[in-house]
């Protein structure tokens, strides 16, 4: 018999509720669901099946129903984990992370496994469980050693079990440490890499930024620096590392002197600061892409991520402020792997440039501008090749996206999968359409605006809605006393609506939309609500399906939003997320 059966068994014989299982165990009705449904099973070594025993020994003592004693009943739980010890919510979740991570097709790992695809992905999102688990993973484990040979794959799967399987050439030794961390029940983040630090400090950057500021600043540095139609040579060179200030020099002037209506592209399969070590000439090259940006230039990257994830979040940070003009298209290449020279190279229809510097010590470097036709048209050939072999690393949505936003949102509300959403404040969701219309009126929302924000609080309603018919929907947010209430008072979650002003709460609608919000939660299957008193950023939410993607939205100056689905970057957000503080909010 099986842990679930066993469950069921005494819950139909006291003829009691979860709600009431949940209350007498002090287990929340969420761990219950997971036990009663068989996705998740109590590790032998916790507390968890005496707090079973107890609590449906209270109960039957309390209806005068004999089930025996409170030994009896926590032994017929342990008989049915004796033979299998497995948490499937943990195997699941590091199935998915192993199949995220590797990046790897569900139908090519189904057919090596001899399953069905549909099947694989069920026991990726928990919903089924392999009937041998050992098995299984060793079954995983062969396909690895035979799938992903290389020493930069090997790597990344080193970082997800957290055990390095670079120099185990015996594919026996390798399916063995594949299989064990697969089938423990433990989730050891102590030798983990720590995202905390690095995706609260990009998060903040993106928090902080105000597009307005950050426009008006390079305008105004346009403006001073006086220069003559600045016409290069046809071509030039530039050798040594010394010669990078003349390159960048040259180049500014150039950009600001030319006119460049036309899309540009740009690739460079290592971070910025490995050709640019004086920081001010770096600066100096990152302001000839603000100032395309200011001409409303189309900016076209390649970004290269096969790096540790904090090299990769260095080099995006140095573009964050482009991110947010939503001017830029962010791609990526797969397994791009610099060589003894980093490389990085531009194209537009009247210049084109390229650098090239040493990874040693070495004073060894090449700059090159060219306005040739010839070779411009060669360049633009070679940028084609590239950008072909290229995939999205990111999709950026501003308000001129609107539509595209919710028809993925709506969309993918009715596929299968737990979501988690961690917020500055309240859901809009789960506000009322009276009480968003009172506080719409008291801040005399013009009709236009005032027709988008209902709009849109109504499909975000419909999506919650969805997700939730099968699966869980996971909201954190800050709780407010009065005192932080009337320190710093919140304001509506409106980016979704793309809406930038602020539109405030009084406290009492406030503490009318946090009921609101219990309520949906007590009403509403598999939503659940949590506090998070660690959320500092102001105008950002953070939500992700696990296993799929990431949503990083900005709610003003601009409003915004981003969506990752690389593995890497989507793992270190989700890391990040599930490190937050989880206090479940106590329902009335």
């Amino acid at each position: 018999m099986e842990f679930k059966e066993q469950l069921k068994i005494y819950i139909k014989k006291l003829n009691c509720t979860a709600k009431e299982l949940s209350i007498a165990t002090n287990l929340s009705a969420a761990v219950i669901s997971r036990y009663k449904n068989g996705l998740r099973v109590p590790n032998l070594n916790s507390d968890t099946i005496q707090k079973l025993a107890t609590g449906i020994k209270s109960i039957a003592t309390e209806k005068g129903i004999q089930l025996g004693s409170l030994d009896e009943i926590e032994s017929s739980f342990v008989d049915t984990l004796s033979n299998n010890n497995i948490d499937y919510e943990i195997f699941s979740e590091k199935f998915s992370m192993i199949l995220s991570t590797m990046n790897i097709n569900i139908s090519s790992i189904a057919k090596y496994l001899n399953f069905d695809p549909s099947y694989i992905s069920r026991i990726r999102t928990a919903q089924r469980h392999p009937a041998d688990v050992k098995l299984f993973s060793e079954n995983v484990g062969h396909y690895l050693f035979n799938t992903y040979r290389r020493d930069s794959d090997k790597l990344q799967l080193s970082n997800v079990i957290q055990k390095s399987v670079i120099d185990i050439t015996k594919e026996e030794d390798f399916v063995k440490i594949i299989s064990k961390w697969m089938c423990s029940n433990q989730v050891n983040h102590s030798h983990r890499i720590d995202y905390n630090n690095i995706i609260s400090e990009f998060v903040t950057l993106i928090d902080e930024f105000n597009l307005d500021e950050f426009t008006q600043a390079y305008k105004l540095m346009s403006s001073h620096i006086h220069s003559e139609s600045s016409q290069l040579p046809m071509t030039k060179s530039y050798y040594t590392n010394k010669s990078t200030e003349q390159f960048t020099s040259d180049l500014f002037k150039y950009m600001l002197s030319n006119t460049i209506n036309e899309p540009v592209y740009f690739y460079a399969d290592s971070s910025l600061s490995s050709y640019f070590h004086n920081k001010e000439y770096l600066q100096l090259f990152i302001s000839c892409f603000a100032l395309l940006l200011i001409r409303n230039v189309q900016i076209n990257i390649i970004h290269n991520i096969n790096l540790p994830i904090e090299n990769i979040l260095e080099g995006m940070r140095t573009w964050i402020p482009f991110y947010l003009t939503g001017q830029i298209k962010s791609y990526y290449i797969d397994n791009i792997s610099p060589g003894i020279f980093n490389h990085f190279e531009f194209y537009s229809r009247d210049i084109s440039f390229i650098g090239e510097t040493s990874n040693s010590k070495g004073d060894v470097a090449h700059f090159y501008i060219t306005r040739m036709r010839n070779e411009l048209n060669f360049y633009k050939k070679r940028m084609n090749v590239i950008f072909n072999e290229a995939l999205p690393l990111m999709e950026i949505y501003k308000e001129n996206r609107y539509d595209e936003f919710f028809d993925f949102m709506l969309q993918n509300s009715k596929e299968k999968g737990t979501r988690h959403e961690i917020l500055p404040t309240l859901p809009i969701h789960t506000i009322s359409d009276n009480l968003l219309e009172r506080i719409l009126e008291r801040h005399s929302i013009k009709l236009e605006d005032r027709e988008k924000i209902i709009k849109t609080t109504k499909i975000c309603k419909e999506c919650a809605l969805n997700s939730c018919k099968h699966s869980y929907l996971i909201d954190e947010f800050p709780i407010l006393s009065k005192d932080e209430f009337e320190a710093n008072p919140p304001a509506l979650s409106l980016s979704k609506a793309f809406y930038e002003d602020t539109i405030t709460y009084s406290y009492l609608e406030y503490l009318e939309h946090l009921e609101l919000t219990r309520r949906f939660a007590d009403k509403v299957p598999n939503y659940i609500i949590k506090s998070n008193d660690t959320t500092r950023q102001q105008s950002i939410l953070i939500s992700r399906q696990g296993g799929k993607w990431v949503l990083v939205s900005k709610s003003k100056f601009p409003a915004i939003h981003f969506l990752f689905t690389h593995p890497q970057l989507r793992n270190a957000f989700e890391q990040y997320m599930s490190d937050l503080n989880n206090n479940l909010i106590t329902k009335k």
